[in-house]
């Protein structure tokens, strides 16, 4: 079955209405597909014991505290600070099943620095770039006892591709414990790491080099699978992270950072790619 990036949600809840999920909060900001959304879900999708839909305006002062509702929160650009008041809210939670699960979408997102986010609670942030990876993905972490987020791009609405039919696919999907970064391409001359909808320029970056290219997309930024960036790099002694927005700068500062002290024979270095109209 082939769907749209911007169809993946409905088909992923409509899926999994019925399970034991609880407190499913979805974070949209306030751009016009964002309000497209609220206004297809408003009092139409209903988890298992669980109330409506409710919308919360988070920027305008809305507490976050207290919801155990399936939400969807404009966010403002926010990104860290919801990140940030989601984990603290699940460490005072007395019902050890009740999950976030966050969707947060915007033109251009806010600075995403992971490392300044409380890592002593286990959690997920995902940055997937295709509609089978988007829906298995939160499926698994509607089924999770740990935070996902989920940052999404509106660039990607309209990238299409086959998504997983959960009734015969729900065995064969990576459980989060599991979730590595993908190599999209192997290769032995250079290693190019994309997160997101870089994943495309990488692609496009890599033919236009003289050299045989290793792609490698993150998938996930927390936690960083490291394990197949390292022995990517240590097999090509050469790697650049490909970047085509300012939101991945601190990711992408710190993530260089720390692949050149574990590489530290190779030359590591970001690349930033202006997307030509």
């Amino acid at each position: 079955m082939l769907l749209k990036f911007q169809d993946c949600l409905s088909y992923t809840l409509e899926k999994f209405k019925a399970t034991k999920a609880k407190g499913l909060l979805v974070c949209i900001d306030d751009s016009k597909e964002s309000l497209g959304l609220v206004r297809k879900y408003k009092g139409k999708v209903t988890l298992k014991d669980n109330p409506s839909l409710e919308i919360i305006d988070f920027a305008n002062g809305a507490s976050i505290s207290g919801r155990s509702t399936l939400s969807i929160v404009h966010s403002n650009n926010k990104h860290d600070e919801i990140i940030s008041k989601i984990l603290n809210l699940s460490k005072t939670l007395d019902e050890p099943s009740f999950k976030h699960i966050c969707i947060l979408i915007d033109n251009e997102f806010a600075s995403l620095d992971v490392t300044k986010i409380d890592n002593t609670s286990k959690h997920y942030v995902f940055l997937p770039s295709n509609p089978y990876d988007f829906c298995s993905f939160l499926s698994n972490a509607i089924e999770s006892d740990f935070p996902s987020f989920f940052l999404i791009s509106p660039d990607l609405y309209e990238v299409q591709g086959p998504v997983p039919n959960f009734s015969l696919d729900k065995n064969e999907a990576d459980p989060l414990s599991e979730i590595s970064a993908k190599i999209r391409k192997e290769a032995n001359d250079i290693t190019l790491i994309s997160t997101g909808e870089d994943i495309f320029e990488s692609c496009d970056y890599a033919k236009e080099l003289l050299l045989d290219a290793e792609i490698i997309e993150t998938r996930v930024i927390s936690p960083i699978d490291y394990k197949t960036l390292k022995s990517s790099i240590e097999k090509t002694k050469y790697a650049k992270i490909i970047q085509t927005n300012n939101y991945l700068n601190d990711f992408n500062k710190s993530l260089c950072s720390k692949l050149k002290a574990m590489c530290k024979d190779s030359n590591i270095t970001i690349e930033k790619i202006n997307i030509k109209e």
